[in-house]
């Protein structure tokens, strides 16, 4: 999504500073995002496309196929489960590649993935969570409990909403 910058940014503007902790749903935690928010000092809490997948799919997570879960030997090369070392060839498709099967590893967004694990699994990621969520049905309790009317919600959070469903 390409909204999480300027909504920030519109954050900065208004209160002269970044939220020191940022919390978003899976579409807004992209490696573009991650960086945006080591860039400004902010925590990552925004979760990712897999996190649901990550956190709670114990058979996904143990996988030895996966590339994150390979093993790297002392010259920092991937190994698979077979044992095998990867060897980088080229940046094209390789012919006669026979699995056709393609690696593909950023260890700055695995690194980020793994901070916002972290982050998230922490007893300050669930109270952030659990706020989030308190905010969002709170706001949408207002919206459809004053449908035919003007309304003005404000927490104490910081959320805010104006509608008028005339």
């Amino acid at each position: 999504m390409d909204c999480f910058v300027p909504l920030m940014e519109k954050f900065n503007s208004m209160y002269g500073k970044y939220p020191k902790y940022p919390v978003a749903d899976a579409g807004y935690g992209s490696y573009n995002n991650y960086i945006y928010c080591e860039e400004h000092g902010m925590e990552k809490y925004m979760k990712f496309t897999m996190f649901e997948k990550e956190t709670k799919d114990k058979k996904y997570q143990e996988t030895p196929y996966r590339a994150v879960n390979f093993r790297r030997n002392n010259l920092g090369d991937l190994v698979c489960a077979n044992g095998k070392k990867f060897n980088f060839k080229c940046n094209q498709a390789v012919k006669g590649n026979k699995y056709g099967r393609t690696i593909r590893v950023n260890r700055e967004l695995t690194q980020a993935h793994e901070e916002v694990l972290e982050n998230l699994c922490s007893i300050q990621g669930a109270l952030l969570c659990m706020n989030r969520s308190i905010q969002a049905e709170g706001t949408e309790y207002c919206i459809r409990a004053n449908i035919f009317g003007d309304l003005f919600c404000h927490n104490d959070y910081g959320l805010v909403c104006v509608c008028n469903f005339r």
